[in-house]
């Protein structure tokens, strides 16, 4: 009895790349102070759970 793992390899095309925008947190909306508000609240917390 001979078992044979082999697999069919199929090389689909590659998307084609496109000009992506940048996008960045807009501070103006508060992303940043929500970030540094949630970053002091978890310095102040007691994470060990003990």
């Amino acid at each position: 009895m001979s078992m044979s793992n082999t697999a069919e390899i199929y090389k689909f095309p590659a998307p084609i790349p496109t000009q992506q925008e940048c996008r960045m947190a807009d501070l103006e909306n508060g992303y940043l102070r929500l970030a540094n508000q949630i970053q002091d609240a978890l310095c102040i917390v007691e994470l060990s759970g003990r």
